[in-house]
C-alpha cells in the first residue's frame, strides 16, 4: 500500500471507522455504561494522568477515551490520551486510524504527541501514517507531521525510512506537501543528516518549474555537499542540472555550486560542467559558474579541465565574467596542479583582445606578487616579451618593472630581459632597462645584462629616454659593486651627451669602477683620454669623475698624463676639475711626474685660483722630490706673481731639496692639506 495513499473519510461524508463509534452509537456497547463513560470523562478532566493510568488497566478504558472523542469537552484529552497510550504501545494500525481520524482535534492530538515522542525515541511504527498523514488539510497537523520525520531522520535506525518517505512527499501532486517536504529536507540536511536517499529526489524538484521548492531544493543539495558522505551524490546531481534546457535550473545549480565553493566545499565533480557553464547563452549563468570556479580555484581545487573556457572567457561580452575568469586563472596558477598549463593560456591570451590581454596580465601579476606562484608568474611574462604583439611585450615590460620596484626577484629570466633592450619599442626598452636598474638597487646581481645594457646607452633612437635610463641602471649597478667593464666604452661616450642627467650618471658609474681593482686602470685610462679630449663635456665630466674617485682614494695614476693634458683645455671648468685631481692625487702620494710641465704652464692661467691649485700642486710634487726641470722657467716666473701664495709656492718649488725641506719643516702652513671633501663640475 501506497504510503500515500488515500483513505476515504478523511473528507465530509467519511464513514467513521468502526474502531471509533460515534455518539449515536454508545448506548449500544453493552460493555459500557453512559454511567461508565460519564465517570471516565470526570477523571479525564479532573486528573488526566489518573485517566491514562485508569486507560492503561484494560480495554474498558480504551473504550471510554474512544466513545469520548466525539464530546465537545472531553474530545480533545480523550484524543491525547489515545495517542500517547498508543505511541507507547507502538500500536502503529492505531495510530494511523488516529490520524486520519474525521475529527481534526483527533488528527491534531495524535499528531502533537508524535511529534514529541519523535524527539526522543524511535517511531519506526508510526512512519506510514505520519507518511499518510502529510497530506491532512489543516496546515499545522502537515507541519507537525513533517517535523516528526525530521526528527526520525535525525535517529539512526529511522533515518532512512523517513528520508525516503520525504523524498516521496517530494513527488506529491499537492504543491504545498512538496514544499514542505523539501523545507524539512532543508533542516535535515543542514543539521548534518545523512539524506541519500532524498538526493535524487531533490534534483527532479530543482527542475520542478516551482520557485520555492527549487530554492529550498537547492539549499538541501548545498547541505548535503557539505556532508562528506553525501558530497559526491549532491554535486553531480548539480552538475548535471548545469545542461538543462530551462535557464532557471541552470542558474540556480550554477549558484549553488557557486555557494558551496565559496564555502570550501570540493566541487572537483562538477569542475567540467562549470567549465561548459562560462559559455552558456545566458550571461547570468556565465557569471555563477566563472564565479564558481573562482571560489573553487581559490580554495585549491585544481581546476585543469576549465582552464581552456576561462582563458575563452577572458574575452566575453560580461565584466563580470571576464574578471571571475581572470582571477579564477590566476589562482590556478598557484596550484602546483594547474600552474602550468594556467600560465600556457594566461600567456597565450596576452595576444588576444584587448579586455583578454588585459585580464591575462592581470592573473599574471597576481601570480607574480603571490610568493607560491611568483616563479610561474615572470615565466610567463618573459615569454610574452619574445610575443610579436607590440601591447603584450608593453604589458611584459610594465610587469616587469613592478616586481623589479617590489624587490621582487627577476634574476631567472635576465637572458629574456638583455634581449628586450634590443625590442623596437622604446617604451619597452625604457621600462625593461627601469626593472633592471630597480633590480640592481635591489642588490640583484644584473652582470648578464651589462653588455646589453651598454648598447641600450649608445641607442640613438628615440629622444634620449632610453639612454638616461640605461645611464641610471649603469651608474646604479655600479654602486652596488658590479664591475661596469662591458659597457665602459659606452659610459665613456655618455660623459659627452647633452643631457646633464646622463653625463653625471655617466660620471658616477665612473667613480664606482675606480673603486673596483678589476675595473680601476682601464677606466682611469679611459677617463684620462676623455679628460684631454676636444669634447668640453666629457672633457669636464672625465676630470670630476677622476677628481671624485682620487677623493674617495682610488689610484688614478693611468689617468695622469690625460689630466695634465686636460689643463691645456680652453673651458676652464675642465682644468679646475683636472687641476683639482692633480692636487688631490699628489696629496694621496701619487708621482705627478708626467704633468709636471702642464702644471707649469697652468701657472700663467688667466683663472687665478687654477693658477694657485697648480702651484700648490708643483710645490707638493717637489717636496716628495719629483724632479721640477719641466716646470722650471714656469716657476721662476710666478715666483714673481702679485698674488703672494702663488709666489711662495713656487720659489719654495725651486728652493734646494735640503732648504726645501728645513722649509716645511719650519712652516707648518705648507705641509700638505687633507683631500678636498667635495668636487662638481
Amino acid at each position: 500500500m501506497s504510503v500515500f495513499r488515500t483513505r476515504v473519510g478523511r473528507n465530509s461524508g467519511r464513514t467513521p471507522s468502526p474502531s471509533f463509534p460515534g455518539a449515536g452509537r454508545i448506548l449500544d456497547d453493552s460493555r459500557l455504561s453512559p454511567e461508565a463513560i460519564q465517570k471516565f470523562k470526570e477523571l479525564l478532566l479532573k486528573d488526566p494522568e489518573a485517566a491514562y493510568a485508569k486507560l492503561s488497566e484494560g480495554a474498558e478504558g480504551c473504550s471510554c477515551a474512544e466513545h469520548l472523542l466525539c464530546d465537545e469537552i472531553a474530545g480533545s484529552p480523550a484524543a491525547k490520551l489515545l495517542a500517547r497510550y498508543h505511541i507507547e504501545k507502538g500500536d502503529g494500525r492505531k495510530i494511523d486510524e488516529l490520524l486520519t481520524h474525521e475529527l481534526p482535534l483527533v488528527r491534531a492530538a495524535a499528531s502533537w504527541h508524535l511529534l514529541q515522542a519523535s524527539e526522543t525515541r524511535e517511531i519506526e511504527f508510526a512512519l506510514p501514517a505520519i507518511a499518510d498523514a502529510l497530506k491532512d488539510p489543516n496546515e499545522d497537523i502537515q507541519q507537525q507531521n513533517m517535523q516528526a520525520l525530521l526528527n526520525a531522520a535525525s535517529k539512526e535506525g529511522t533515518r532512512e525510512r523517513a528520508i525516503s518517505l520525504l523524498a516521496s512527499a517530494l513527488s506529491h501532486k499537492d504543491g504545498k506537501i512538496k514544499l514542505k517536504a523539501a523545507e524539512t529536507l532543508v533542516s535535515a540536511a543542514e543539521n548534518g543528516t545523512k539524506i541519500t536517499s532524498a538526493i535524487r529526489a531533490l534534483g527532479y524538484s530543482l527542475a520542478g518549474g516551482n520557485p520555492e521548492i527549487m530554492r529550498h531544493s537547492a539549499r538541501a543539495l548545498l547541505s548535503a555537499a557539505a556532508n562528506e558522505s553525501t558530497r559526491d551524490d549532491a554535486i553531480s546531481v548539480l552538475r548535471t542540472a548545469l545542461s538543462d534546457e530551462n535557464h532557471d535550473v541552470r542558474l540556480l545549480a550554477a549558484q549553488t555550486l557557486c555557494d558551496a565553493a565559496e564555502k570550501g566545499i570540493d566541487i572537483s565533480l562538477a569542475i567540467p560542467a562549470l567549465g561548459n557553464a562560462v559559455h552558456d547563452k545566458k550571461a547570468d549563468v556565465r557569471i555563477a559558474a566563472s564565479a564558481a570556479l573562482k571560489f573553487a580555484a581559490e580554495k585549491g581545487t585544481h581546476i585543469s579541465s576549465a582552464i581552456p573556457m576561462l582563458e575563452e572567457a577572458l574575452s566575453d561580452p560580461d565584466e563580470t565574467v571576464r574578471v571571475n575568469a581572470s582571477v579564477a586563472l590566476g589562482y590556478a596558477i598557484g596550484n602546483e596542479k594547474t600552474s602550468g598549463t594556467a600560465v600556457d593560456y594566461l600567456t597565450n591570451a596576452l595576444s588576444k583582445k584587448r579586455y583578454a590581454r588585459e585580464l591575462a596580465a592581470s592573473a599574471l601579476r597576481n601570480a607574480v606578487r603571490n610568493e607560491k606562484t611568483r616563479s610561474s608568474g615572470i615565466s610567463a611574462f618573459a615569454k610574452a616579451l619574445h610575443i610579436d604583439d607590440e601591447e603584450v611585450r608593453l604589458i611584459a615590460g610594465e610587469a616587469f618593472l613592478e616586481a623589479a620596484e617590489a624587490g621582487i626577484d627577476i634574476i631567472p629570466v635576465l637572458p629574456d630581459l638583455a634581449d628586450a633592450l634590443a625590442d623596437p619599442n622604446l617604451k619597452v626598452r625604457k621600462m625593461i632597462i627601469c626593472a633592471l636598474g630597480n633590480a640592481s638597487s635591489n642588490g640583484m646581481d644584473i652582470c648578464p645584462t651589462l653588455s646589453a645594457l651598454g648598447m641600450a646607452l649608445a641607442d640613438r633612437k628615440g629622444k634620449g629616454e632610453a639612454r638616461l635610463a640605461a645611464s641610471w641602471a649603469l651608474a646604479i649597478a655600479g654602486e652596488k659593486g658590479l664591475g661596469l667593464r662591458p659597457a665602459m666604452e659606452q659610459l665613456g661616450d655618455a660623459l659627452g651627451e647633452k643631457d646633464a642627467e646622463i653625463r653625471m650618471n655617466a660620471a658616477r658609474a665612473f667613480v664606482s669602477m675606480l673603486a673596483k681593482k678589476d675595473t680601476r686602470e682601464a677606466s682611469a685610462l679611459l677617463l684620462g683620454k676623455k679628460a684631454a679630449g676636444k669634447d668640453e663635456r666629457a672633457a669636464e665630466m672625465a676630470a670630476w669623475s677622476l677628481l671624485c674617485g682620487i677623493e674617495k682614494g682610488s689610484d688614478i695614476t693611468a689617468s695622469i698624463p690625460g689630466l695634465g693634458d686636460a689643463l691645456g683645455s680652453k673651458d676652464a671648468a675642465v682644468r679646475l676639475n683636472a687641476v683639482l685631481a692633480l692636487l688631490t692625487a699628489v696629496e694621496k702620494g701619487l708621482d705627478l711626474t708626467p704633468a709636471i710641465a702642464p702644471l707649469g704652464r697652468c701657472l700663467a692661467d688667466r683663472d687665478r685660483t687654477i693658477a694657485l691649485k697648480a702651484a700648490k700642486a708643483l710645490l707638493f710634487s717637489a717636496l716628495d722630490g719629483v724632479e721640477m726641470k719641466a716646470a722650471e722657467a714656469a716657476l721662476k716666473v710666478a715666483a714673481l706673481d702679485r698674488n703672494p701664495e702663488i709666489a711662495g709656492y713656487a720659489k719654495n718649488a725651486l728652493a734646494p731639496v735640503k732648504a726645501r725641506n728645513s722649509f716645511v719643516s719650519s712652516s707648518p702652513s705648507l705641509s700638505k692639506p687633507p683631500a678636498p671633501s667635495d668636487g662638481n663640475p
